[in-house]
């Protein structure tokens, strides 16, 4: 299958533009003046042009990319969004975990003094409370025995 050879058209440059930096600012304004044109872009060795470059500029490429990344920018913040809400509300829930495993240690302290108050009045010898203790699970276990 034969490509059909693309028009183009050649840079010129003024015969001021010397310098490598005149002649780049100088081809960077032409392709800026002139969106969406194919330049070929010569450099002269031994006083003869030799083709160095095929040079295309477009605004509508770059646009497009661009509003690709700002809508995917704008997906990926929604993400982060999202799951910054889920971690704030499991902060919240740890909090009031805290609390109530707070409370329900201080109740278990308290259980354990009115039971050693309440062997002693009837005379009983207390079964070691200060060692009940309450495991992950919330079961109860006396950690003298085994």
């Amino acid at each position: 299958m034969e490509t059909k050879p693309t028009e183009s058209s050649v840079v010129n440059y003024p015969a001021f533009c010397k310098s490598t930096q005149a002649r780049k600012k100088h081809k960077e304004k032409v392709l800026n003046d002139n969106p969406d044109t194919l330049y070929v872009d010569f450099i002269f060795m031994h006083g003869k042009p030799i083709k160095n470059n095929l040079v295309f500029h477009t605004t509508r490429l770059l646009m497009s990319v661009e509003a690709e990344l700002k809508k995917d920018h704008s997906d990926m913040q929604a993400v982060i969004d999202s799951k910054q809400k889920i971690i704030e509300a499991q902060e919240k829930r740890i909090s009031s975990l805290d609390a109530a495993n707070s409370r329900l240690m201080t109740a278990l302290t308290q259980l354990k003094e009115r039971y050693a108050m309440t062997s002693q009045r009837n005379g009983l010898s207390p079964s070691n409370t200060s060692n009940l203790q309450i495991t992950e699970n919330g079961e109860f276990r006396n950690s003298g025995s085994c």
